[in-house]
């Protein structure tokens, strides 16, 4: 993971430290290589799992005026409010107050999640594989 030019294997913790097991969406095309970026949000242990493809993905998160997840990955955009127009079921219940961690799997090219502007009721974890931005403030209790 590399966060503001710095190699680690650790996760970024705003609060504390959580235990949370999840599973990343299957989307593996030939030879188990994801074919397209994947979202999945699992309300029982308020994991949400990103996992990228062997592109170069770019995944900007935000979370919306109404507190509803929102992503754009390499230019199409997924929210997890049912009114918009671009709901994903894959990530329904995804909120401000019902996620507690991120967990971005790259895939094989060269990624990059970039954080919004956010702040979160509860302890916030994120655990990447690839290049991590906080593209804004992050806070969490």
């Amino acid at each position: 993971m590399q966060i503001f030019g710095l190699d680690s294997d650790s996760s970024v913790i705003l609060g504390q430290t959580l235990s949370a097991s999840f599973t990343i969406p299957n989307t593996y095309g030939l030879n188990n290589l994801i074919t397209k970026p994947s979202l999945l949000f699992d309300a029982t242990t308020g994991w949400l799992a990103i996992a990228g493809n062997a592109n170069d993905n770019i995944v900007k998160q935000t979370i919306t005026n109404k507190g509803y997840y929102q992503f754009d990955i390499d230019g199409s955009i997924f929210s997890s409010d049912r009114s918009s127009k671009n709901y994903s079921e894959a990530i329904a219940g995804a909120t401000k107050d019902s996620v507690l961690g991120i967990n971005f799997d790259g895939g094989l090219g060269y990624d990059t999640l970039i954080l919004g502007s956010q702040k979160h009721t509860q302890s916030f974890d994120v655990i990447a594989d690839e290049a991590l931005k906080i593209d804004g403030q992050v806070s969490a209790n």
